[in-house]
């Protein structure tokens, strides 16, 4: 039955983990193919594509948190199953590049003196400094379990040090209660560990067993043992499937051998040191392929830019030719757009919009033979007087380059524009704000 819970559990958190890596590599693939097809400038780029995916991000992380809250780690801290979360846990540590999964998995199983060992040993990791303060903490709890007070001194102290440099300090001790009563135990007061006790209220059920066995510790400094007796046995009867009752369990035999917590666990730590499951070199993998992934976006970025830039130049000298060549029929030429229309069956024509001191003209530019001088043929006229009328003008005309047929118009506004237009942008013609569009552009038959 608990493995069937475990999978049921591991199955939601797949799927969470599946969906997430699929609709990352969606939006990846959209926001490229939006990349190199709208023609978006960088700033553009980056209003519309990378600003909406902080919010979804974060959206996202509040969603994992919540589902990992439900299926993994309420298992241990509410339901108090130790047995069933480590199932879990042996999926979900898979591939954890800083090991703590497999500290949660040794935190579960009550095996303080490997807890400590992998601290130890990823507190020398390079590459794990982030969770430094999450090691000492770890090895703290593990050290005053062990009944090592004498490096569960040391070990506070260095805490401190590390706390005392954070410009959040406080925020984040309080996100470490644990090392509040540490401070207080340290002190040999318990009148101290007592107000830490009122003071600082448990978190969950798990806190709440592990507070037992803190007020058994603190009943043994009063040198009240079948107080602490009473306590530790509350532990096993109200949590034996947690690492408490491992904890509980030792001292109440240090206790009936006459003996202190100190001598709870005669082997403070293994020799050697407890290995951890992802290495430095794994480290080092992590962190190359990152900065191979951030160096293909900065390359994707700059190359978007550079072609962006590439056809910005190709586009205005585009323009230029245009003008030239319109200006040996007209005078005041002033090219508003060119685009390029299709038929539907692969034959595509430029086309320009310009403004003459005869109206305005649709032309075709186009080579002459071999000749490199651009030249365009009008294949829409439209005069001053035509805007004066209602509805606005509108012409149908055929390609020069290639054969087919369509309709251009000017349109009071965006709204009026037909569906399926070939193209559409805003003009000012004669001091009027329109919008010219291209439609119904079909092969000639």
């Amino acid at each position: 039955m608990p493995q069937d819970r475990a999978k049921r559990h591991i199955r939601k958190l797949r799927t969470l983990r599946i969906l997430y890596s699929t609709l990352t590599i969606l939006y990846a693939v959209v926001l490229i193919a939006l990349l190199f097809t709208d023609r978006l400038t960088v700033t553009r780029y980056l209003l519309c594509f990378l600003i909406p995916y902080l919010p979804w991000k974060l959206l996202w992380m509040a969603i994992d948190a919540r589902v990992r809250k439900k299926y993994l780690y309420d298992v241990l801290f509410e339901e108090l199953n130790a047995p069933l979360f480590l199932e879990i846990m042996r999926y979900v540590s898979r591939d954890d590049p800083f090991a703590l999964g497999q500290l949660y998995e040794l935190h579960a199983k009550g095996l303080h003196a490997d807890v400590v060992s992998l601290c130890a040993k990823q507190l020398a990791n390079p590459y794990a400094k982030r969770y430094r303060l999450t090691y000492l903490t770890y090895m703290e709890e593990a050290y005053f379990k062990l009944g090592d007070d004498q490096r569960l001194r040391k070990l506070h102290e260095t805490a401190e040090r590390e706390l005392a440099a954070l410009t959040n300090a406080e925020k984040v001790r309080k996100k470490l209660p644990v090392h509040g009563f540490h401070a207080a135990y340290l002190s040999r007061d318990p009148d101290a560990c007592e107000a830490y006790f009122a003071a600082t209220p448990p978190m969950n059920r798990f806190s709440e067993v592990n507070r037992l066995l803190l007020r058994a510790r603190v009943a043994q400094l009063r040198g009240d043992r079948a107080e602490a007796r009473r306590l530790l046995g509350d532990v096993l009867t109200e949590a034996p499937d947690t690492p408490h009752a491992v904890t509980a369990r030792a001292h109440l035999e240090a206790l009936e051998r006459g003996e202190g917590y100190e001598s709870a666990y005669p082997q403070a730590l293994p020799v050697p040191l407890f290995p951890v499951v992802t290495t430095e070199k794994r480290h080092r993998v992590y962190k190359i392929l990152f900065r191979v992934i951030l160096a293909f976006l900065a390359v994707l970025l700059v190359a978007y830019f550079l072609l962006g830039k590439r056809e910005q130049a190709e586009y205005e000298a585009l323009c230029e030719d245009v003008r030239v060549a319109m200006e040996a029929e007209y005078d005041g030429v002033t090219v508003f757009e060119c685009f390029t229309v299709s038929d539907g069956e692969s034959r595509a024509e430029t086309l320009a919009l310009c403004s003459t001191d005869r109206g305005l003209v649709l032309a075709s530019p186009y080579y002459q033979g071999d000749s490199e001088v651009l030249q365009c043929w009008p294949v829409a006229v439209f005069l001053k007087d035509d805007f004066a009328e209602s509805p606005l003008p509108s012409r149908r005309f055929s390609g020069y380059t290639a054969d087919y047929y369509g309709i251009c118009a000017f349109y009071a506004s965006e709204e009026e524009i037909p569906e399926g237009c070939c193209v559409s942008f805003p003009v000012t013609v004669y001091g009027q704000e329109l919008w010219f569009a291209v439609t119904d552009v079909a092969p000639a038959r």
